[in-house]
C-alpha cells in the first residue's frame, strides 16, 4: 500500500527537535535548530546534491522554517489571554487562520 507524501513528510520530522522560547504573553521569542532539523530531514532522504536537493530543501523550509513555525506555533497558543485571568473569567481573542 502506497503511504501518502503527507504522511511520508511528516514521517521525517520523526526524532527531530527543536528549542522554542515562549514569552510569559505566549509570544514566541527565539527558535533555534530548525535549520539543522530540516537538513537531517533532507539527509534522510538521500537526495544526491544538486537542483532536486535544493528545490527540496526550499520546500521544506517554507513549511518547517522559522517563519512558518512561528506562525504555526503562535497560532496554537493565541487561544491564550493577555493578562492574568482567575477561575470563572472570561477573556475574547480572535485570530486569522488565513482561510
Amino acid at each position: 500500500m502506497k503511504r501518502s507524501m503527507s504522511v511520508f513528510i511528516f514521517s521525517l520530522l520523526l526524532g527531530q527537535s527543536f528549542t522554542m522560547t515562549v514569552s510569559s504573553r505566549m509570544k514566541i521569542v527565539a527558535l533555534e535548530g530548525l535549520d539543522e532539523m530540516v537538513d537531517r530531514m533532507i539527509d534522510n532522504l538521500d537526495i544526491p546534491e544538486g537542483m532536486s536537493r535544493e528545490q527540496m530543501k526550499e520546500n521544506f523550509q517554507n513549511q518547517f522554517g522559522d517563519e512558518s513555525m512561528k506562525e504555526t506555533m503562535e497560532q496554537m497558543f493565541a487561544f491564550y489571554p493577555e493578562l492574568p485571568v482567575r477561575k470563572g473569567d472570561t477573556w475574547y481573542n480572535e485570530l486569522d487562520s488565513g482561510y
